[in-house]
């Protein structure tokens, strides 16, 4: 795994817990956490729980931090469908609204790069999130059908599917 840790890409092993903590103190509820981690993410939840639901093993990780250390951004990101799939991204509640969804996901896509070859960024997000649909607009994503079956979890009509080329 390896993680970047500010807009100077700094790369260390993994997340600190102290990271993991900020991170976790986003989602105060069962619906926060859903709409972030996915329908099978499992809550309440414990810190050996989260970590093992974001698969930080498993996932390139991406977490942007301000100036004084403070975790800023989070998101993730791998190969499905020959595509960099984003997922779990997430900004601080405080920051939401400034524009930092650019920087996160142009460095998903920076550090992706490395991993596998992609012309093309997906991600699924909820209908009701109407700030994160917005933000991925903004950034040249389209709604499409999702080419392939979906796995039952990610099946619902509430769940949308985006795309963009690069």
């Amino acid at each position: 795994m390896r993680v970047v840790t500010d807009l100077k890409h700094q790369l260390i092993s993994s997340p600190s817990p102290v990271l993991l903590v900020q991170l976790m103190s986003w989602f105060k509820t069962e619906d926060d956490i859903r709409i972030w981690g996915g329908p099978e993410f499992r809550y309440p939840y414990t810190l050996e729980s989260f970590v093992a639901d974001t698969q930080l093993d498993n996932l390139l990780t991406v977490c942007l931090l301000d100036g004084t250390g403070r975790l800023s951004a989070f998101g993730q990101c791998y190969n499905r469908l020959d595509c960099c799939h984003l997922a779990r991204l997430a900004i601080a509640p405080d920051l939401r609204g400034r524009g930092l969804v650019i920087p996160l996901i142009q460095t998903l896509a920076n550090e992706a790069k490395g991993e596998f070859p992609f012309s093309e960024l997906s991600l699924f997000v909820l209908e009701s999130n109407e700030g994160a649909r917005l933000a991925y607009e903004k950034q040249g994503f389209n709604y499409l059908d999702y080419p392939a079956h979906r796995p039952d979890s990610y099946a619902g009509p509430d769940i949308l599917y985006m795309r963009k080329t690069l």
